[in-house]
């Protein structure tokens, strides 16, 4: 991992970010030895898909994405940043009056960035899709407990990790 550092470091990578189990305290452990300091934990979710009773309006992604960038409370860990979904094909948007989402619709739906206080209606919205599932979502994101109270379950968490190098 040190050669991978070394390598990033001379290509001007300013920041490595990985994930690791919570209840995986060995490589917890090895990353901190190599530098890596926790910023936070986020968990995987799943929601069971429902009939739609959600109002929120469907728009393009790009759409949606900048009104996310107006309410984003907090960075989206890396697999949900805006250069991620940069490199993906078919995304879809969603919006209330005081929130947005954007999505995208595989054998499930991929929640890929949420924000605002309509964050309910939105869930709402989305279950008409399909089986919603969340990616490294912070636990102290307002959607968390949004998709608590629907009844999703967290399928794990995760410590988020940063190397700044």
């Amino acid at each position: 991992m040190r050669t991978l550092h070394a390598e990033a470091r001379e290509r001007g990578v300013r920041n490595v970010w990985l994930e690791v189990i919570d209840r995986n305290e060995s490589a917890y452990e090895l990353y901190v030895k190599l530098g890596y300091r926790a910023v936070r934990e986020v968990e995987v979710w799943s929601l069971a898909a429902a009939r739609s009773d959600g109002s929120a309006r469907e728009v393009p992604a790009a759409e949606a994405q900048a009104r996310v960038h107006e309410l984003r409370e907090s960075r989206e860990p890396w697999q949900r940043a805006d250069g991620t979904l940069d490199n993906l094909v078919d995304l879809r948007g969603l919006v209330t009056d005081d929130g947005a989402a954007v999505f995208l619709v595989t054998s499930a739906v991929q929640l890929l960035q949420i924000a605002g206080a309509g964050v309910d209606e939105l869930l709402r919205t989305l279950r008409g899709f399909g089986n919603v599932s969340v990616l490294n979502l912070p636990v102290d994101d307002p959607a968390a407990d949004a998709l608590r109270a629907f009844g999703a379950t967290p399928a794990v968490r995760q410590r988020e990790m940063v190397l700044e190098l």
